[in-house]
């Protein structure tokens, strides 16, 4: 497996897992998963990871 995989698989574990403990467990468990969202925007427009 080759880190470019692994940059697209680890965020998309953790905005999925952090998306679940929002609706079942706490709702400021969406922080992360924004967090999460504006680190990818970020990096996709200064391809820095």
């Amino acid at each position: 497996m080759t880190v470019k995989k692994l940059m697209r698989i680890i965020p998309g574990l953790m905005v999925t897992i952090s998306a679940l403990l929002g609706l079942l467990d706490s709702p400021w468990w969406f922080a992360l998963t924004l967090f999460v969202g504006l680190n990818l925007v970020q990096s996709g427009f200064t391809d820095f990871i």
